[in-house]
């Protein structure tokens, strides 16, 4: 059986690990998604072809 106090160490550590990735990824969402549209990134792919 492992140390109880390590245990919850480790718990808590990926807990708050957890979740700032999630508000990282709250936070991140709307930057994102007007930074890279996807009618922008067709709009794009499709003119680099047409060349």
């Amino acid at each position: 059986m492992p140390d109880k106090k390590r245990l919850h160490l480790c718990g808590c550590i990926g807990l708050a690990v957890a979740s700032f990735g999630l508000l990282v990824a709250i936070v991140a969402q709307p930057i994102l998604s007007a930074v890279w549209s996807p009618s922008l990134a067709t709009a794009q792919l499709s003119r680099q072809i047409s060349r």
